[in-house]
């Protein structure tokens, strides 16, 4: 997720609303965690899991940003590495940097409890696509029915589209 706070904060507000729309819960899984802004907010909520990043930066800051939360594991580990069950698995500003998008899809369904949830921030429009996208490793944008597409080949039940960043953040 970009580090941009007014942007992470209302990213926050949305996971709020979607947390209570489907009552969500934990054990999470906060896959390409950065800086673990989501996991400390749902670690300040008593939520237990697990936040995994491949950059030894990344894992560095989350390590020292969730050091008060025993309930929250911090491992430099990939999506495909994991196993055990979770309620809620976020990527959030990840799948779009994954090749193989299809593939780590199937593995978070193996991963999801029954009932449980996957959440998806991103990138969006395929005709915004522009020389950053690569530079930040982007491998492609998504419109609404390529992700949904993607996830029902996986088995999962797409539920909520949520356009929450055009036009606030991104005049």
């Amino acid at each position: 997720m970009a580090n941009f706070s007014p942007l992470n904060n209302y990213t926050l507000y949305i996971l709020d609303k979607i947390i209570a729309k489907y009552q969500l819960k934990s054990p999470f899984l906060d896959g390409g965690c950065g800086t673990s802004y989501v996991s400390r907010y749902l670690a300040m909520k008593g939520w237990e899991g697990k936040a995994i990043d491949l950059s030894e930066d990344a894992v560095r800051v989350s390590r020292e940003n969730l050091s008060s939360f025993d309930k929250v594991k911090v491992a430099k580990e990939g999506i495909l590495n994991q196993k055990g069950k979770f309620n809620t698995v976020i990527l959030f500003d990840v799948i779009e940097h994954i090749k193989d998008d299809e593939k780590v899809l199937r593995k978070i369904n193996h991963l999801l409890n029954p009932n449980g949830f996957v959440l998806l921030a991103l990138t969006s429009n395929p005709k915004e696509w522009r020389w950053d996208d690569e530079f930040y490793g982007h491998y492609r944008r998504y419109n609404e029915n390529d992700i949904r597409t993607k996830l029902i080949k996986a088995n999962l039940e797409p539920k909520d589209f949520i356009e929450y960043t055009f036009p606030v953040f991104w005049l």
